[in-house]
């Protein structure tokens, strides 16, 4: 039954976290339009939001950086533009960096009320959780 547990509270953050389509936000305006509305509402969104919502959104975030909106400074950008600019774009990690934290203090906080941390840590030094993923081969 703790091995029930321990998978169900560690499958929150990788179960869930299983790479949802960050694919609604697909513009740069639309990217930079969420991470400028999401960063006034970050505190009371990792408060209000499920652990799924909360990796969505991280997921979210990553593809905008990563994959939309990669490169935001433009060669006919004055300088004070680009320093704007780069302000702004070093928001998509730190909103991830606390999407990410609070899914996984909640996990976390999971694991340790149903007395697991012990086994989470032993199994985990063991190797025995690795999150299986395209990327990473056994």
């Amino acid at each position: 039954m703790k091995t029930f547990y321990l998978a169900a509270a560690f499958g929150l953050v990788v179960a869930f976290g299983v790479r949802c389509s960050a694919q609604e936000l697909k513009t740069i305006e639309t990217c930079r339009a969420y991470r400028a509305a999401w960063f006034t509402t970050a505190n009371d969104d990792i408060k209000r939001l499920s652990i799924k919502e909360l990796i969505h959104r991280g997921e979210q975030l990553l593809s905008c950086q990563r994959d939309v909106d990669p490169d935001p400074v433009k060669a006919k950008m004055t300088e004070d533009e680009a320093r704007k600019t780069v302000l702004e774009w070093i928001v998509y990690p730190q909103l991830t960096a606390i999407y990410y934290h609070e899914a996984l203090e909640r996990a976390t906080w999971f694991i340790d009320n149903k007395g697991l941390m012990a086994e989470f840590i032993a199994k985990d030094k063991s190797g025995e959780i690795v999150k299986s993923s395209p990327e990473v081969k056994k």
